[in-house]
This record gives structure tokens, C-alpha cells and sequence, in this order.
């Protein structure tokens, strides 16, 4: 069982255990991206979730619904525009507060910048005023962590960012790449967000700062968020594959009985795991001719990973009830 804030097994780092997790990613992506397609992103009622609400409702019936498979095409067009809509809503603030000249101007008002990052950062600004007991903790260290501090890791997040690009000239982002070229020479360069300097302790951790990321450069960075690690446990099928600790995916604080994706998980890794579901979807969207924009490519992943949560959020719920009644 895995203890909090324990760091993964050396091995998860490594090329054979990389390739065996992906092997079953790849074993069960097509049945989940099938019932993202039918139920077009779970906007639409499938008979399996018909069947599965008869059996916990014990109602006996005939009700189907009929799918015309004719519309998969117009099905995933459908999915990619609404991710993109989604997507765009609050891109403006983003880019703004963390426009880099933006940012050397809050050099001689830290504190402002700390009260204009909970108005206009959506998900900092969303983490404050939800109701939510769990998040009490991120209140108060929002409250009392330093804004000098905050402004620095936040002015190295937007430069990282923007310089990012350039560090793909002369590569081809869609080249055949091994899993050992994505780590030997750490090609998405993504494990600078696990480095100091990238994160504010109980405030800025790997989904807030992943989010920014995403919102700013979505072609380059997926979104580490709650629900894409809780995919990642269920698109390998729930399997350890030998960590001492359970799931890589997984924390589980045996002291209290609580189950929680692993909010600790590197961002390096989760890049990885990231770019290669990425072509996945890829080839599916080429097998059905739609056009996939590079542009929203990770939005795209993030939307897909959102899904298979999605799937099993009353389990979802259930496993982590404990930390909401802990905090009652």
C-alpha cells in the first residue's frame, strides 16, 4: 500500500517497465475509445449504460438504443469540436496573466499579482471557492505562501513555456521514436516541471502548474490532472506490474483508508504516457478521416482521458469517499 508522498519504484523510470505499462494501455484503448465514439465523448446514452442502470435499478426491460455506426465520423468531428470549445473558453485570461511582460511588470507588486492570480487564473480562482473540505489544506498555504515566491516559480512556468517551442527545430514531433529515445535523452524535456523552482509547495503542484502549461502551449503539454491518472490506472487494466507500493498511479494512505490518484505523479512520466496515447488517437482519427489539428493536440488527450474516468466515476467516488468524510 502506498504511503503518502512516496516516491515510485526506480523501475517505473525505466524503458521495460514503460513499454509493458504501455502494452496494456494499448490492449484496452480501443474498447474505451469505441464507447467514446458511440456515446460521442458520453454526451449520448449507450445500451451499456442503459444495461448497467437496469442491473444496480433491478429493472427488467427491453429498452436499446440504436446507434447508426454510419455517424462515427460525424460522432468524433463532433467530439473534437466541443473539446475545443470547452477548451477556448478561458484561454484569454491565460494568456494574459501569464504574458511574460505581463509578469516583469508584477515584479514591483508580488502581492498584486498573488490577488490577481486568484480572480483571473480560472482553476486557481475555482480550488479557493469550492466547498470542497479536501482542498481547506491548499486555502491556507495559498493564503500564507510567499508571493515573491508564488511570482518567480510562476514567471519560470509561462518562460519555460514559451521557449519551449524552438526546442523542437529540426524534430520531427511525429517521428518513430522508441520509448527509449523518450527517456535516455528525456526527448519532450518535460522533467524540468518535477525541478525546483517549477512548484510551490501544497499550492503549485503538478495539476495546477500542468494546467497552465496546457492552457498556454496545448500542442506540447497534456494536462496532469485528477481524472487523466485516474485513466491511466484504469486503461492499464488496474495492474501493479510489480511495484512494491500498488499502482504507480495510486496513493493510498493506509492510516486512513483512503484511495486517491497519485497527485505526487511525475510529470515526465506522465508526458510520456501522454505522447504515446496521443498517437493512438492519432491513428484513429486518420482511420476515420478526420482532420487532427496539432494545434489542440493534447486538449484532444486530455479530453479522451477525462472520458475514461468518466466511465467509472462511481467507483471513482467510492474509492476516495473517505477524504470527503474525513473532513466533515
Amino acid at each position: 500500500m502506498r504511503d503518502y508522498n512516496l516516491d515510485l519504484d526506480d523501475f517505473c523510470y525505466e524503458a521495460h517497465h514503460i513499454k509493458k505499462v504501455f502494452e496494456e494501455i494499448e490492449k484496452n484503448f480501443v474498447s474505451y475509445f469505441d464507447k467514446y465514439i458511440l456515446s460521442r465523448g458520453g454526451i449520448v446514452v449507450t445500451n451499456e449504460a442503459i444495461e448497467s442502470l437496469k442491473e444496480k435499478m433491478k429493472v427488467n426491460s427491453n429498452i436499446k438504443v440504436s446507434i447508426d455506426k454510419s455517424k462515427i465520423q460525424q460522432n468524433l468531428e463532433a467530439i473534437k469540436n466541443n473539446a475545443i470549445k470547452e477548451f477556448d473558453k478561458d484561454v484569454e485570461e491565460y494568456e494574459e496573466l501569464f504574458d511574460l511582460d505581463t509578469l516583469e511588470e508584477y515584479a514591483e507588486d508580488p502581492a498584486g499579482f498573488k490577488n490577481d492570480l486568484k480572480r483571473d487564473c480560472s482553476m486557481i480562482r475555482k480550488t479557493l471557492n469550492s466547498k470542497d473540505k479536501s482542498l481547506d489544506q491548499f486555502k491556507i498555504k495559498f493564503n500564507i505562501c510567499n508571493a515573491n515566491y508564488l511570482l518567480e516559480v510562476m514567471t519560470n512556468i509561462a518562460t519555460y513555456v514559451n521557449e519551449y517551442p524552438e526546442k523542437w527545430d529540426g524534430y520531427d514531433y511525429n517521428g518513430d521514436y522508441e520509448i527509449e529515445d523518450l527517456i535516455e535523452d528525456d526527448l519532450l524535456e518535460q522533467s524540468t516541471f518535477d525541478t525546483t523552482g517549477y512548484g510551490v509547495d501544497g499550492v503549485i503542484g503538478g495539476g495546477i502548474k500542468s494546467y497552465i502549461a496546457h492552457k498556454l502551449l496545448p500542442e506540447y503539454f497534456p494536462h496532469r490532472s485528477r481524472e487523466a491518472i485516474w485513466a491511466l490506472w484504469y486503461l492499464t487494466d488496474k495492474k501493479d506490474f510489480g511495484c512494491e507500493q500498488d499502482s504507480e498511479f495510486l496513493m493510498i494512505l493506509t492510516d486512513k483508508v483512503i484511495t486517491q490518484q497519485n497527485f505526487y505523479y511525475p510529470y515526465q512520466l506522465f508526458g510520456i504516457y501522454s505522447y504515446l496515447i496521443y498517437r493512438l488517437l492519432l491513428e484513429k482519427y486518420i482511420e476515420l478521416g478526420v482532420n487532427f489539428s496539432e494545434k489542440y493536440r493534447y486538449v484532444f488527450v486530455n479530453d479522451f482521458l477525462k472520458f475514461v474516468a468518466k466511465c467509472h466515476e462511481g467507483e471513482i467516488a467510492e474509492l476516495t469517499r473517505n477524504i470527503r468524510e474525513e473532513w466533515v
